[in-house]
């Protein structure tokens, strides 16, 4: 699976007391979540302290925003969904106090982010901008929404445009995830160890910067240098310990290298941080490897039962992997392609695409899936597994020359994004070498 995706669409995204993070919003809420959100966090200082400012002047909209803001970072220290709900409510009290409060709009556009209602953060980030266009946040929060709404040239101005305002660190991660789309990913690689550099000297959360690390790394193993990304993994959870992200990722790193005892471990310790649903899946995927079948078969049945409590509480958009994980089954095809179509609506995401155009390779409508995996392949953007696929589904169509070119980018790109698949290219690739000659 493509980790890169789902820290770009699943960072979800972005905001601290005073200032604006990084982008990153989660998945939605479940259950067991409450106990995880129960956790302390360095956010928990700030809640205490504007609290207790609220008590004692409960009609200063200043504190409520403040609040919000802080609720806000826990949750992005924590997971779950339910520092974000809280801080939306504040937020609109904020509001409710004083109308023209610029930054509870920016924050609200964040909780709408991370809730994928991406219309409404632009409307959101609109309302900050008109209140002081002269300031950087909004046009970063705006450039987010328009990313998880494939408006990949909007995004990018509104982020210059952020840049141009004030180039700092928040503008720089955010233009390295454009850099990496449009198919730089050396480039966003130096782009984003120079924003990480630049924010040595600033007072940021320490949350920020391992995200940061954490995408820094996630552009390495997708130009298949595993140890840099593991070392970059590595340094995210020396700048802030048990950040689940960089847990996952170091996880998923040792998966690609075949250490698979340990990297069942490091699922087991982001579960208890942070039990996303495709959490469960990748700990199944690995327990397969390690002949462990009927624990394989109980985590998988853990991660249907989460995502059907996000599809029943509204939130769209995390369904991918499920899509990903029934077609790599074979099960539940028709339902891989519902999930496929619904993700895909209303966005011009390539990745939404690629998975509509392996929902529809699975499900035998080769037309259907040649038109979305063209779409996802649009802006150029180096990636193993939307190689993969279109090699797969123009091997297919007899399309054997397109075949042949992407299967080879493939193993120039990434050999290690998923052993299986790549095994697979090489014997189809020696396959395609002996009909040529």
């Amino acid at each position: 699976m493509n980790r890169l995706q789902l820290l770009v669409t699943a960072f979800l995204l972005s905001a601290l007391c005073g200032t604006i993070n990084s982008r990153g919003h989660e998945d939605g809420h479940h259950h067991e979540q409450i106990s995880k959100e129960a956790r302390e966090s360095p956010a928990d200082s700030l809640i205490e302290l504007y609290i207790s400012k609220i008590k004692e002047d409960p009609d200063d909209y200043y504190n409520y925003t403040k609040l919000g803001a802080s609720y806000i970072q826990k949750g992005r220290e924590v997971g779950g969904i339910g520092p974000y709900l809280q801080a939306e409510k504040i937020l609109k009290k904020s509001i409710e106090l004083y109308p023209d409060g610029y930054a509870a709009y920016v924050y609200l556009g964040q909780v709408s982010s991370y809730k994928h209602n991406f219309r409404k953060t632009i409307e959101y980030a609109g309302k900050a901008i008109e209140l002081k266009p002269e300031k950087s946040i909004p046009y970063g929060v705006l450039g987010d929404a328009y990313i998880e709404l494939g408006m990949y040239d909007e995004a990018e101005r509104a982020y210059l445009t952020a840049s141009m305002i004030v180039p700092d660190f928040f503008s720089g991660t955010r233009i390295a995830q454009i850099k990496d789309l449009k198919g730089d990913t050396k480039g966003a690689i130096e782009l984003m160890k120079d924003s990480i550099q630049q924010a040595s000297g600033q007072n940021l959360p320490a949350e920020n910067i391992a995200w940061a690390k954490v995408m820094l790394g996630s552009f390495y193993f997708k130009t298949g240098d595993l140890e840099k990304a593991e070392k970059s993994y590595e340094e995210a959870l020396q700048s802030f310990k048990d950040h689940y992200l960089a847990v996952e990722h170091l996880a998923e790193v040792n998966a690609a290298k075949g250490n698979y005892e340990k990297a069942a471990a490091l699922y087991e310790r982001a579960l208890e941080l942070n039990p996303k649903p495709h959490y469960y899946l990748e700990l199944g995927e690995v327990y397969e490897k390690l002949g462990r079948a009927a624990k394989s078969e109980e985590l998988y049945g853990e991660a249907e039962a989460r995502y059907k409590e996000y599809a029943e509480s509204g939130i769209k958009g995390h369904s991918r992997e499920l899509v990903l994980f029934y077609a790599r089954k074979n099960l539940n095809l028709d339902r891989a392609l519902e999930l496929a179509k619904g993700d895909s609506e209303d966005t011009e995401d390539i990745y939404a695409y690629d998975t509509l155009a392996w929902a529809y390779y699975k499900t035998g409508n080769l037309d259907k899936a040649a038109d979305a995996i063209n779409k996802s392949l649009r802006l150029g953007t180096r990636d193993a597994l939307l190689y993969y696929h279109a090699g797969v589904i123009y091997h297919k169509l007899n399309k054997k020359e397109e075949a042949t070119k992407y299967f080879d980018l493939v193993l120039a790109t990434n050999p290690f994004f998923d052993k299986e698949a790549v095994n697979e290219v090489r014997y189809t690739l020696s396959e395609l070498g002996k009909s040529s000659s």
